[in-house]
């Protein structure tokens, strides 16, 4: 199937902490992808990570789930996600979805 073509996938969402981004993470991590999302916001970065987590845990595939607060109207907050992303992700990204609103 198509979702198990995704499995093992390093994705990053930004504004993955609620609505379409959350939705399109639950996704990548029903699917077995590794998955980064982002948001400004801390709190519901951190609800939507223990819901994607949860997700993780309940599915075979393996998908796993990490976070980091970041604000992507700024070139430097732009840099820094992008670091922390490549360093929790292994040094790639298989797919990039661009979620956020500046």
């Amino acid at each position: 199937t198509s979702k198990s073509l995704l499995k093992g996938k390093r994705v990053i969402v930004t504004g993955g902490s609620k609505g379409i981004g959350l939705e399109v993470a639950k996704q990548y991590v029903e699917a077995g992808a590794q998955v980064m999302i982002c948001a400004r916001t801390l709190n519901t970065l951190e609800q939507a990570s223990m819901t994607l987590s949860d997700i993780a845990k309940t599915t075979s595939n393996g998908g796993g789930i990490f976070y980091s607060q970041a604000d992507l109207s700024t070139e430097e907050g732009i840099d820094d996600f992008w670091k922390k992303s490549l360093e929790t992700l292994g040094g790639g990204v298989d797919v990039l979805v661009l979620n956020h609103v500046v």
